[in-house]
């Protein structure tokens, strides 16, 4: 099947969500039964690496809290994952692989999610560094001493780090094992400037292109202690039943300039 793309960790959840978003709807049963008969060793793997059950807790309404965080699983090879997920709705709001950690790249980032979604009222991040530029904006734009900005240990950071236990099954443990196999086979080597200046040209646009589509494949899955609503659909949703609490994304993007100018 082209949409699990030879990664056995990928479940029928997220081959349905995919198939949606390409505008194919198929039933649950049918997904399943397929992707049993089809590879039923990784149906038994992936019951064996199923999340562990987290915390709940509580966020008021979509742009309430997002949280935001890099994932450092391809940091060998110089790439980093930065996301951002609404703790409400829990729809993705950005996912980029870039070939740093700089402040000012975590910023672009987050500005282009205000872009299309609307400004949150707190961000959630850890201690990091990369997190300084968009913890700066949002104390600027929102306010001190509200939490605007919250930082502490990525433990306490659930959905984010649920996020990233999901993205490994679905997508960066393909990525791993193969820059994995180019370093076997001694086609790359990660302390080669050029080796990896020619991996970041060949794979990032790959990686990236990948990550999009898993982030419309997450956004469009249906949740299963929602009622099988998406994160979509509940964002939407949330956003309807609290009409013009929202500031308009144009407000923040001024006040980004100039901080992204310190950072740049």
């Amino acid at each position: 099947m082209e949409v699990v793309s030879g990664n056995y960790l990928v479940g029928p959840e997220s081959v349905r969500a995919s198939l949606r978003s390409r505008g194919i709807t198929v039933q649950r049963r049918r997904v399943r039964d397929s992707m049993h008969r089809t590879n039923p060793g990784a149906s038994a793997i992936r019951s064996l690496l199923q999340s562990p059950e987290r915390r709940s807790y509580s966020v008021q309404g979509p742009n309430s809290l997002w949280h935001i965080d890099g994932n450092h699983k391809l940091i060998r090879w110089r790439i980093v994952i930065h996301g951002g997920i609404d703790g409400y709705s829990r729809l993705i709001v950005f996912l980029r692989a870039s070939a740093n950690n700089r402040s000012a790249t975590v910023l672009d980032s987050f500005v282009g999610a205000v872009a299309r979604y609307g400004v949150p009222s707190r961000v959630r991040t850890d201690r990091g560094g990369e997190n300084a530029a968009v913890c700066l904006l949002m104390n600027i734009f929102r306010g001190l001493r509200r939490g605007s900005a919250i930082q502490g240990r990525s433990v306490h950071n659930q959905s984010i780090e649920r996020l990233w236990a999901d993205l490994w099954r679905g997508l960066t443990n393909v990525y791993y094992e193969l820059f994995h196999f180019l370093e076997n086979e001694g086609i790359i080597d990660p302390d080669n400037d050029r080796h990896i200046w020619a991996l970041h040209y060949t794979y990032l646009p790959r990686i990236n292109r990948d990550l999009a589509d898993f982030v419309s494949q997450w956004n469009n899955h249906g949740l299963r202690t929602e009622r099988h609503l998406s994160p979509r659909q509940i964002f939407v949703r949330g956003c309807l039943q609290q009409q013009g609490s929202r500031f308009e994304p144009s407000l923040i993007l001024s006040v980004a300039l100039e901080v992204s100018m310190e950072y740049h």
